[in-house]
């Protein structure tokens, strides 16, 4: 029922790693600020061309297709940008060792922040978005 998409204390706020979901999409995973997942859709809104997975200075993701510049914490497209649908976040779970759901994007950890290195972050096919 779950996608792993690899251990949370390796993803990082700048590099996205890249992953495929449910529905053989690519996507990206990113450190949140508050040290929490996000993921987001790696497929572009404009043609369907994968952005790329390095975040500048603004928070934003490129489409090197047609120069289109994601928010990866809102999924919007940069004003003016060919794309005009933002990117889809998708839902994640966070698990521990023992494969228990310790937490989920819609509701906070229930686990001490000092156990979150050692969870592993998943995507649940239930609750993956559309893109």
């Amino acid at each position: 029922a779950y996608i792993a998409v690899g251990p949370l204390a390796q993803l990082d706020a700048k590099k996205g790693r890249y992953f495929i979901d449910y529905e053989m999409r690519p996507a990206l995973a990113f450190k949140g600020d508050d040290g929490m997942p996000i993921l987001i859709s790696a497929k572009c809104t404009h043609l369907g061309c994968t952005v790329a997975s390095e975040v500048n200075d603004q928070g934003q993701i490129l489409c090197p297709c047609h120069v289109s510049y994601f928010d990866i914490r809102t999924g919007a497209p940069n004003p003016g940008a060919p794309a005009k649908a933002p990117l889809p976040h998708l839902d994640w779970v966070l698990m521990d060792a023992a494969g228990a759901v310790v937490g989920r994007s819609t509701e906070p950890p229930a686990v001490p922040a000092s156990e979150l290195a050692a969870c592993t972050v998943y995507i649940p096919k239930r609750t993956t978005e559309e893109a």
